[in-house]
């Protein structure tokens, strides 16, 4: 059919795969529509309305992607399809599973298995993927026996395979090591039967009419992707050669003014179910079966190469697989290959000049990075230097070392009086290894490691630096542990203004001691746990409620504080040199100062609204600014920090006791602006303003307008 006979059946577009027949009069089928995360659809057919549609199809599961969902019965309430897994932090797998009603169970595990069909006993045809090749395979209904359906020839691909009705036959697409494509019919032994279509083109989705007789697949044969149509032929027949006849074209199904893919036929066989395509994606329309088209004129692909059934001696694919292998070596990947320039800033506000480099391995297993910046007028370097090895698969190891001259304090004697100035040069060693459980539905990684921090000072007088056995002149040395562990289940839509579904929660413990005396070691640890949920409100994402809590401890031998207030974003050099943003921070309390509570006790949390505004198509700029969407957030910030009473004497962990002593909350709002400087450098802009609804005496509630980067959490 044209254009005018296609009824809409999704609405949404973006991504849309494989519909199939549910019963009579509905239709199931997969889709990533940009508002939800990846699922699976049903909608009845009737609801169709020409060239729209409007009554929502109705989501019934999630999918980790989009791949075929079989139905087993006429309620749609068991599937038979596949989707991906991953098995651990470098391998992926398709594997095949059966819905029944709300339960999930996999078939099979590591089969790498797609696009399946199902037999009306339960047996099931699908494709099993290998190193340079494909086949077909018969898994049985429980998934425990996976019998190889035909050859396994090197360079020779197999898809789309479907049973025929009586399930005596399967039809499926074969792409030969030539590039020819063919769409060819099997005996239940996988013998090959008849050819029905095939040449130098695209051939896809072919699948049989109810009574068996006939045949419907998509082909870009004509110039763009069409349905087309034949005869199945007498089935007592072998024929493998008619597809080179001209007098054996078939007919052309369709001819819409863009593309028709994956195409299903009605159980009346007198519909059609297919994916179109128009200008925001994929939908999913039903159209009437056209069986009296013109035949299908190839014109797009010369009749020469239609012939070219045999596959040539020094074919691509197996001319690379029989290539002789080499020893895998990263060394002359790792070389630098660039040198960025770097301009900062110093302890005292001069400028820092130095350079950035990195290097990695095509496979990952090393990782390095490294930079360097000199403050020329003091003399003083700040750098980093880290490395990761990934080769022994889990745990993944890393080490690095930095330096940063990062302050200016004064000190006084015991009376008080000032005697100078000194600077601080800190430096940490860092060993750690992580082990990552990684889900496509959620994720779980732990981190384990040692750190060994180095403090100096210097000043411009000797005397400042104190007695020969002082701190201040020898330096101080503080080894410590940590563990970090986090879960994760958090998702996003691919036009998602935030992550809109499942939670997250992290910990973080360490313990630290002087070197010189190990009884001043002391614990901390933060723990922290995010929760999302998704409204369907107006807008091109879905709207969201985000609730942060956390909470912090360490015990009365601390000597480091938490603090409460200002803004939490990411801290980020835009271009070489100007560095915008603001660091991560635990206990954010948006509209107050950075720092104006502090204690050894910290609890906080937020509640956010999250909404979509515009998603830009084009945006006039004199600057070569990639914008992308639009959205605001509505919130209130709360957090609390304090001293247990042991410690209140501690005047570098505590405040006073009594002086800015209780709760900080803060509401506001916030625009959300998803931009790029550089093309795959996406950046996250927020401009908000927040003032204090709640506050201790000595803390201004006169609120505060800011600008960082990245996102809130």
């Amino acid at each position: 059919g044209n254009d005018d006979e296609w009824r809409i059946v999704s609405p949404d577009g973006w991504y849309a795969e494989s519909p199939r027949w549910v019963g009579a009069d509905s239709v199931v089928w997969s889709a990533s529509n940009g508002r939800e995360v990846t699922g699976v659809y049903m909608s009845p057919v009737s609801a169709a309305a020409a060239g729209s549609n409007t009554t929502a199809p109705r989501r019934v599961a999630w999918r980790n992607a989009l791949d075929v969902n079989v139905p087993l019965d006429s309620s749609g309430d068991t599937l038979v399809y596949a989707q991906l897994e991953r098995r651990d932090a470098y391998i992926t797998r398709s594997d095949l599973y059966r819905r029944n009603g709300t339960r999930e169970i996999q078939l099979t595990r590591g089969a790498r298995l797609t696009q399946p069909d199902a037999r009306h006993d339960g047996s099931i045809v699908a494709v099993q993927l290998a190193a340079n090749a494909s086949r077909l395979v018969r898994v049985s209904a429980d998934g425990e026996v996976i019998t190889p359906f035909t050859a396994d020839r090197k360079g020779e691909r197999w898809a789309d395979p479907r049973w025929s009705p009586n399930g005596s036959e399967v039809v499926a697409v074969q792409l030969l090591p030539s590039g020819v494509q063919r769409v060819v019919v099997l005996d239940v032994t996988g013998q090959l039967r008849r050819v029905m279509s095939g040449g130098r083109g695209v051939f896809a989705s072919p699948s049989f009419t109810p009574d068996g007789g006939r045949l419907v697949w998509a082909s870009d044969a004509s110039g763009s992707m069409q349905l087309e149509t034949a005869r199945r032929g007498a089935v007592t027949v072998v024929d493998t050669m008619s597809w080179l006849r001209e007098d054996g074209l078939p007919t052309q199904a369709s001819a819409v003014s863009t593309a028709v893919y994956e195409p299903t036929v009605s159980p009346d066989g007198r519909q059609v179910v297919a994916l179109v395509q128009r200008g925001d994606g994929f939908h999913v329309a039903v159209a009437p079966l056209d069986t009296a088209g013109p035949p299908v004129r190839r014109t797009w692909y010369s009749s020469s190469a239609r012939g070219a059934s045999r596959a040539p001696a020094n074919a691509d694919s197996l001319r690379i697989d029989s290539l002789p292998s080499r020893k895998y070596s990263a060394k002359p990947m790792l070389w630098p290959r660039y040198w960025l320039p770097l301009v900062g800033e110093g302890r005292t506000g001069g400028a820092t000049y130095g350079v950035a480099s990195s290097g990695e391995d095509i496979l990952g297993r090393h990782v390095w990075d490294a930079s360097l910046l000199r403050e020329p007028t003091l003399g003083e370097t700040d750098g980093s230097l880290s490395y990761r090895y990934a080769g022994l698969g889990m745990p993944i190891t890393g080490v690095s070392f930095t330096q940063e001259w990062d302050g200016t304090f004064m000190v006084r004697n015991d009376s008080g009086a000032a005697l100078g100035l000194v600077a601080r040069k800190r430096r940490f060693l860092t060993l750690s290894n992580t082990y990552i459980v990684p889900r496509i539905r959620w994720t779980a990684s732990a981190t384990v490691g040692l750190q060994y921090e180095m403090r100096d000072f210097k000043a411009d007088a000797d005397s400042v630096l104190g007695p020969a056995d002082s701190g201040v002149r020898l330096g101080t040395r503080y080894p410590s542990f940590f563990f970090n562990s986090s879960y994760s289940t958090a998702r996003l839509a691919l036009r998602g203004v935030s992550i809109e579904e499942g939670f997250s929660i992290s910990q973080s413990t360490s313990y630290r001691w002087l070197e010189d005396n190990p009884e001043t070691g002391s614990f901390r640890s933060v723990l922290s746990a995010r929760g999302f949920v998704p409204l369907n409100l107006p807008g091109y994402a879905r709207h969201v409620l985000a609730v942060r809590g956390a909470a912090a401890w360490a015990d009365t031998r601390t000597r480091t504080e938490f603090t409460v207030g200002g803004t939490s974003g990411v801290a980020t050099e835009l271009l070489p040199g100007v560095a915008v943003g603001d660091p991560a921070r635990a206990f954010p309390v948006r509209g107050t100062a950075p720092g104006v509570q502090r204690g050894a006790r910290v609890v906080g949390g937020t509640v956010e609204y999250r909404a979509p505004l515009v998603m830009f198509s084009r945006v006039p700029s004199p600057l070569t600014v990639y914008s992308d969407r639009l959205s605001f957030a509505l919130f209130s910030d709360a957090a609390r920090a304090w001293c247990p009473a042991a410690l209140r004497s501690n005047t570098t962990v505590c405040l006073p006791n009594g002086v800015r002593d209780g709760w900080l909350a803060s509401a506001g709002a916030e625009l959300v602006l998803d931009v790029a400087v550089q093309y795959d450098a996406p950046l996250r802009l927020r401009v908000g303003s927040a003032v204090p609804y709640a506050a201790p005496v000595g803390v201004s509630r006169k609120g505060a307008f800011y600008v960082t980067l990245g996102g809130y959490f």
